[in-house]
């Protein structure tokens, strides 16, 4: 933490006060079950997606209400909102969800906004390197989006952009999942999937 304190404290000697914050503190896990998960990595992941989360969020957020003005968008996960089998990452990601919320209230009334973005499957070049690998995702992901398709990482880059700007001036506290609507797909599962888009130019009966 007394780390963070002190690059917080040089950026703002050196560029002067920050405005927005975006904290992207995040490692994955391997998917396996909770009784191979062995206790460093478990403590890595808290010690990285929560506790670096915390760290940046404290350092430049008390400076920020301080002041009485500042944006701050921590990068939780999908991972983080139900249920997976990634039993370290999964919960860090909830952790950082709730520690948003609690911020939110904290700070304010000293004109803090704080919000999270929760990005389900994005095509970043290690998730595409382990499309190719196989073995850690369904054989076919598009098919459990109601889009049809993955979220691109200009998706998720525009939801952090619009909630760090003012024109999120009224927003603080919340949670928005980009996920091209795994969460929506996914209790269609139970009735044999989302249903195909219509052919074009047939006439609805």
């Amino acid at each position: 933490m007394a780390a963070m304190d002190q690059l917080a404290a040089k950026i703002e000697e050196e560029i002067g006060p920050v405005a927005s914050l975006v904290v992207s503190s995040g490692t994955f896990q391997q998917n396996v079950p909770v009784a191979k998960t062995p206790l460093d990595v478990w403590e890595r992941i808290m010690a990285v997606n929560l506790d670096g989360t915390y760290f940046a969020n404290r350092a430049f957020g008390t400076r920020m209400a301080a002041r009485g003005f500042g944006s701050i968008v921590n990068v939780a996960s999908l991972a983080g909102i139900g249920s997976s089998p990634l039993h370290a990452y999964g919960p860090s990601k909830a952790a950082v969800i709730h520690l948003t919320q609690c911020l939110a209230g904290e700070w304010g009334r000293a004109g803090v906004r704080v919000n999270c973005v929760a990005p389900g499957l994005t095509l970043v070049p290690r998730v595409l390197a382990r499309f190719e690998a196989g073995g850690r995702y369904a054989s076919d992901p598009d098919a459990h989006m109601a889009l049809g398709r993955c979220v691109e990482p200009i998706e998720v880059a525009e939801g952090i952009e619009f909630l760090a700007s003012d024109r999120a001036s009224a927003i603080t506290g919340i949670n928005l999942i980009i996920d091209a609507g795994w969460l929506t797909a996914s209790t269609w599962e139970l009735y044999g999937g989302v249903r195909p888009a219509p052919n074009p130019g047939v006439t609805p009966e």
